[in-house]
């Protein structure tokens, strides 16, 4: 790995990721509408990826969703900082 990142879009009927090559790591991605992690999609994708955790962040829910290769999930407010230029 080379350490790029991607940035990717998807519809309601999610994301394939079987195009991009030696794609392993999924940091954050979004929900059109507040539903939880998937059961038959986000949770899979950390257990298929040896992959411990990742975040959603869901339009209309303010918080930020921590889910878990364990099948656990928890909600977060974000932190708003101001910017001083």
């Amino acid at each position: 790995m080379d350490g790029s990142r991607w940035l990717v879009s998807g519809g309601q009927e999610g994301i394939d990721f079987a195009n991009i090559s030696d794609f392993k790591r999924l940091i954050v991605h979004s929900h059109g509408r507040p539903t939880g992690p998937s059961r038959n999609a986000d949770f899979p994708f950390l257990i298929n990826n040896i992959q411990k955790s990742s975040f959603i962040v869901e339009l209309g829910n303010p918080k930020i969703i921590r889910f878990n290769d364990n099948g656990t999930f928890s909600e977060f407010r974000m932190a708003v900082t101001k910017w001083l230029f």
